[in-house]
């Protein structure tokens, strides 16, 4: 498994599927492509005027229709007069939880292999940029929800055993000579997956196998006995 790039790229078609609907809200009610089984969940801080907004964030794979970025890396134009909005991610440290003693599992008697297993963590944090301040966030507020809301499906559909500690940071500005280019509001999520290996002891090829029949079978008042031969 690459853990460089496993819970990045999860969370980054998660977002992508999640904006490539034309609403995300329907009266208060979220519904994000194919989470019909919970599409009735209440979002309690949901108001009508977003319903609207949101509408104009619909992504697209096509580059020329999207009307946002998600992505891990961005290339925008921000020379354009109206540069559209962005959903970037970035990844923090992986690393190993150490869950267990010596994170063994089991071990096997006949041939003395060793499955360990062990959790590994990862931060990601989805920075969501936009020329105005306010629109910023409001993506960092749908992106806050829209992950929490939706924990379950995530480990659901994945090998991602929890999600949590989903932040929503500070607005900041990003500067360049002395120029506000951009807003980014970033939005912190916590994951943690389960991963397994085992370990073989390596074992001798046996290259010939010899062995002698020394019986046979022989009938004596209807019943077959053996009877050796040396």
């Amino acid at each position: 498994m690459n853990y460089t790039s496993f819970a990045k790229d999860l969370v980054l078609k998660f977002l992508q599927e999640a904006f490539e609907q034309s609403e995300f809200y329907e009266s208060d009610d979220i519904q994000v492509n194919e989470l019909e089984d919970i599409s009735n969940q209440q979002s309690p801080g949901a108001d009508p005027e977003d319903a609207k907004l949101i509408n104009d964030f619909q992504w697209s794979q096509n580059q020329d229709d999207t009307k946002i970025f998600i992505a891990d890396s961005w290339t925008e134009n921000l020379d354009r007069p109206e540069p559209r909005p962005a959903l970037i991610l970035t990844r923090g440290d992986v690393r190993w939880s150490n869950a267990t003693i010596d994170q063994a599992q089991e071990q096997s008697f006949g041939t003395g292999a060793r499955t360990y297993t062990d959790l590994l963590s990862s931060d990601l944090t989805v920075n969501c940029f936009s020329r105005e301040g306010l629109e910023a966030e409001l993506l960092a507020n749908i992106v806050f929800q829209t992950v929490q809301f939706f924990a379950k499906i995530i480990r659901s559909r994945t090998r991602i055993f929890e999600v949590n500690s989903v932040v929503l940071g500070q607005e900041a500005l990003v500067q360049s000579d002395s120029k506000i280019d951009l807003t980014v509001v970033p939005v912190g999520i916590g994951l943690y997956w389960q991963d397994r290996w085992k370990l073989t002891i390596p074992g001798e090829t046996v290259k010939k196998v010899e062995f002698n029949l020394n019986s046979r079978q022989v009938r004596q008042s209807g019943i077959a006995c053996p009877v050796r031969l040396d």
